[in-house]
């Protein structure tokens, strides 16, 4: 909020001085033999050249020939944007939009830069401008629509793109964005609806047959969302489409062809995986491993994604030494190094805090990939526990600790990272969680890392709290292995207490998700795992009241 507000009074007080120093009329001169709009034109050749240093020169020239040329201002603005000279960019906009109000462009291009820049309640403010000068720009009602959306405003976006509507009912882009702010804002039966009409005007346009699946998904009509993510997956170049078909089908329990699908993840080109083609440089010319013969061969196999994804993958690790891998080295993220080190069946293990991998191996293979190479089912997931296992020494360093608690001993967590998308649909606030801390004949122990952490500050609760000296996950499954029943939500400590063999409480989300399939008490990955799955997306009080009321049965109470 601070930045925003500081953002808004800088802006202000550049326009209003813009505005205090518009220059009085100049009469056009020639510079170099040249009026404004020759160096104009010039410099406008040089943009269509990609020729950015010497087409902000030319537009220099026509701004020195006439100081009140306000396009020259705008082009400018805009070469100096493209070299991402951000401020002085935006000083030659400001001026061109006080010398002309009515330059659709420089109030447009202002509208860009604070959007780019996050400042959406001032970005919004350009994109009105812009209707005011042109009533009927579509795209930039667009714009407008998704900085109100991004700035918490979804009525007002809801009702412009109803406004425009009326005037034009057959517009597909104006569906289609009504059909995501939508979805976006969990109206869902009218994102179905806008998606829907797309269609009618598009039979073939990709993205509303996408998302009318994954509304269809969360809607909870598998049949409809299976036959539409199956139509997107078959356009050739939409990875989105087969990642999003794949995951489906894993929480169907359709395990083989799901973890196939999921393989496109390296080509599809998406955000989320933009960090796979850094990683696969790390391992030079080494080829990945397809599921051919190990015998004799040195395997790498690197953590791709989560803490989570990693603990849960690391089953599979003794069935590769099984198959005849020679060396097994593990590259994984530094706070799973020592849990790893305790592995039987892994002779090396080197950080990805370095890039450069000391260890010589011959084939190289994503964790993640494990359960496709190695044909997983449901009936064929490696499900035997524990898997990691924790030395003597680690759980004796909190068990004096443990043994002052009186007394059934439950480790909580109830918050994952905050940077992934979905983790507000996940993550319980501690104050949420009344009806578990009210139980009697308990002793609960934070296993909360993180910034939620400091939720324990707002509760009466006791909840005793060691965490600031666990310094990586050994140290946690330490405190574990001294408990008698973990309970959390879908994060890494799920895992780690499901790898560990111990008795975990899920508290699933509304919508699922692959790996805890759905109408599921149980999980075909974890023996020792009892899911309690939300009932409303948002409303977790239903779920906390079972967990409540079977922890009072299980602490006797």
């Amino acid at each position: 909020m601070l930045k925003r507000l500081v953002s808004l009074f800088r802006l202000k007080m550049a326009e209003a001085a813009q505005n205090n120093t518009v220059p009085h009329q100049v009469t056009p001169a020639l510079v170099e033999g040249l009026s404004a709009e020759d160096w104009q034109s010039r410099g406008n050749q040089h943009i269509d050249q990609d020729n950015f240093a010497e087409a902000e020169r030319c537009y220099r020239k026509a701004i020195a020939a006439n100081p009140a040329y306000a396009k020259a201002h705008n082009n400018l603005g805009l070469t100096l944007k493209a070299a991402g000279r951000i401020g002085m960019a935006r000083e030659h906009l400001l001026r061109a939009a006080a010398l002309d109000p009515t330059l659709y462009q420089a109030q447009l291009n202002l509208g860009e830069i604070a959007r780019e820049q996050g400042d959406f309640r001032i970005a919004a403010g350009y994109f009105e401008r812009c209707l005011d000068i042109d009533p009927d720009g579509e795209d930039t009602l667009l714009s407008l629509v998704y900085v109100l959306f991004r700035d918490k405003q979804s009525d007002k976006a809801k009702r412009l793109l109803e406004e425009a509507l009326a005037k034009r009912p057959d517009s597909l882009n104006l569906h289609f964005y009504l059909g995501n702010l939508s979805k976006e804002t969990s109206d869902l039966e009218r994102a179905r609806l806008e998606y829907e009409r797309c269609l009618t005007l598009d039979p073939d346009f990709w993205q509303a047959i996408f998302n009318l699946g994954l509304v269809h998904q969360q809607r909870q009509d598998w049949n409809a969302a299976k036959t539409l993510l199956r139509q997107a997956a078959e356009v050739p170049g939409q990875g989105s489409g087969v990642l999003a078909l794949g995951e489906l089908l894993l929480l169907l329990g359709e395990l083989p062809e799901g973890f196939s699908l999921l393989e496109q993840r390296f080509d599809c080109g998406k955000p989320e995986y933009a960090y796979l083609p850094e990683m696969l440089t790390r391992f030079g010319n080494t080829p990945r491993w397809q599921g051919e013969p190990l015998a004799g061969k040195r395997l790498l196999v690197w953590a791709e994604q989560g803490l989570g994804d990693t603990l849960m993958m690391a089953r599979y690790l003794p069935r590769l030494k099984a198959l005849g891998a020679a060396k097994l080295v593990v590259y994984c993220q530094s706070h799973l190094v020592r849990v790893f080190e305790g592995m039987g069946d892994v002779d090396v293990v080197e950080s990805q805090t370095s890039t450069a991998i000391a260890s010589a191996f011959d084939l190289h293979c994503s964790m993640m990939s494990l359960p496709h190479l190695l044909h997983t089912g449901l009936d064929t997931v490696p499900a035997k526990v524990p898997y990691l296992l924790v030395p003597d020494e680690q759980k004796t360093t909190w068990a004096p600790r443990l043994a002052a608690l009186d007394g059934l001993k439950v480790g909580l967590a109830w918050a994952g990272n905050p940077m992934l998308t979905k983790d507000a649909l996940r993550s319980i606030p501690l104050r949420q969680w009344a009806p578990i801390l009210a139980v009697e004949g308990v002793s609960f122990v934070s296993l909360q890392k993180s910034e939620a952490s400091a939720q324990l500050t707002g509760t009466n609760a006791p909840i005793a709290d060691w965490m600031n000296e666990s310094k990586d996950l050994l140290d946690t499954a330490a405190l574990i292995a001294n408990l008698d029943l973990v309970i959390c939500v879908d994060t890494s400590i799920a895992h780690l207490a499901g790898a560990l063999g111990k008795p975990v409480w899920l508290l699933n989300r509304h919508e699922s998700e692959w790996r805890w399939l759905l109408d599921r008490t149980d999980s075909p990955w974890y023996p020792t795992m009892q899911i309690f799955r939300q009932h409303a997306e948002h409303d977790w009080r239903g779920s906390l009241e079972e967990v409540a009321t079977s922890l009072k049965t299980l602490a006797g109470t």
